[in-house]
């Protein structure tokens, strides 16, 4: 807890406009702390963290995709990458969202993502 605590401060950083390197900073500080603490708290809350901060600054999307692609070449985390992606594909793919269409290149860029990386999202199949 007190590890998300800390990227609190850095995650106030990433807004419209910042440094690309607090966002990279950002990026790598969540990739370490799954990789040398994946706790159920942690692997819980990176997701949250990762969306809430590319729907504040679409300008994250290339790096929250590079975290998500990080972590699916990362065998014992490639499951959150999952967690990290399919949220991004909801929020961005609602047709009716304002952000849609004033970030129309990020928002391209996740189905693009989408597209190469077909295992990390696989859809959900009903069965009726």
């Amino acid at each position: 807890m007190l590890l998300l605590q800390a990227s609190a401060n850095l995650q106030s950083q990433v807004r419209p406009g910042s440094s690309i390197k607090y966002k990279a900073a950002f990026t790598r500080v969540l990739y370490r702390y799954l990789c040398d603490h994946p706790t159920t708290d942690i692997i819980n809350k990176v997701p949250n963290l990762v969306l809430a901060t590319a729907l504040q600054d679409m300008s994250y999307i290339p790096f929250a995709l590079d975290l998500v692609r990080c972590l699916h070449s990362t065998p014992e985390l490639s499951a959150v990458s999952a967690t990290i992606f399919e949220p991004l594909v909801s929020v961005f793919s609602q047709p009716d969202s304002p952000t849609t269409l004033a970030t129309l290149p990020h928002v391209l860029l996740v189905f693009q993502h989408e597209i190469l990386y077909r295992e990390i999202c696989q859809p959900q199949v009903l069965l009726y």
